[in-house]
């Protein structure tokens, strides 16, 4: 048994909406059902839902009781206003825009754009590889789940990246950059900011993990551990020197930057090398650097660090 069928505009216009289909569904014995695919032309513009009519014509072996059915296409994108909005994207790919005013927006699943604009916004990506930028005003951004692009904008923001690998950017403004679980990299922009690139409530921070943190312009602080954790990117191993996790600084100054370590400086050990110095946790206690240290960072073009000098702070 074989029918043909052929897509029809309504409200959703072939080319614009949706793409025309049209062609034969043949039917074995035993078959009931069938099921027919159209494509829709996803865009970023807030708009009700449309629909499309699916006709069904020349009929072979069987009646048609229907000729028509209605696909309905939803609108996945929230237009905001003006003031305090607060937005939940859908299942698809969504772009929002809070424009002015503090908004809350959630993305949702999907690979989600999402815009603060003017005010103290939140944003949380969630599941799906989302771009976050807070705009202008003290934001909160939060990726979520996947591979996210956080941007804070101007003014004090707080990014956290989430599981994933991240790339977070504070731009101006004192700001707090936090990658999470993942290979992330952070870059603080002009201001005084704070840079870890781990989630510090994990049973290991760090542990396979190659973040890069960039400080920028300001007094920056590099945080490669606290008291509760100890120290960032050890794998727990004594046997090797860990160099497979690690925090890459790539700009420290020694005049108006500091690296935060968990614990005393006999904690560490200092080992520099083509123009770099490595920081290792001193896991075995003997002078100088041995196997059994771990790498927890790399000072990339500095050499002649102490630490005993101020620039080295421990909590």
């Amino acid at each position: 048994m074989t029918v043909q069928y052929a897509t029809a505009n309504s409200t959703a216009k072939a080319g614009e909406d949706y793409i025309a289909a049209s062609g034969t569904l043949t039917f074995n014995p035993g078959d009931t059902t069938k099921t027919l695919s159209v494509s829709v032309i996803g865009d970023t513009i807030s708009e009700p839902d449309e629909i499309f009519f699916v006709n069904l014509s020349n009929p072979s072996f069987a009646i048609i009781a229907d000729a028509k059915a209605t696909g309905t296409i939803r609108n996945n994108d929230t237009k905001a206003t003006l003031g305090k909005d607060t937005i939940y994207g859908t299942f698809g790919n969504d772009s929002i825009d809070g424009l002015a005013g503090s908004d809350l927006i959630y993305g949702g699943t999907g690979n989600d754009s999402l815009f603060g604009g003017e005010g103290n916004d939140s944003l949380s990506g969630e599941a799906g590889n989302d771009i976050l930028n807070g705009g202008n005003g003290k934001d909160s951004l939060v990726g979520g789940a996947g591979n996210d692009s956080l941007a804070g904008g101007a003014d004090d923001d707080t990014l956290v990246g989430s599981a994933g690998n991240d790339s977070l950017s504070g731009d101006d403004g004192n700001d707090n950059l936090v990658g999470g679980a993942g290979n992330d990299s952070l870059s603080g922009g002009n201001g005084n900011d704070t840079l870890s690139g781990v989630d510090s409530s994990n049973s290991a921070p760090g542990k396979g993990e190659l973040d890069t943190l960039i400080g920028g312009l300001g007094s920056d602080r590099f945080v490669l551990g606290d008291a509760s954790k100890g120290a960032y990117y050890n794998d727990g191993n004594a046997s090797n020197s860990g160099t497979s996790d690690f925090a890459l600084i790539t700009d420290f100054s020694t005049t108006q930057d500091f690296i935060q370590l968990a614990g005393v400086a006999a904690n560490y050990i200092l080992s520099s090398s083509v123009g770099n110095t490595d920081i290792f946790r001193d896991n075995d206690g003997t002078p100088g650097f041995s196997a059994n240290d771990e790498l927890i960072a790399r000072v990339a073009g500095v050499t002649g660090l102490n630490l005993s000098a101020s620039y080295f702070v421990y909590v």
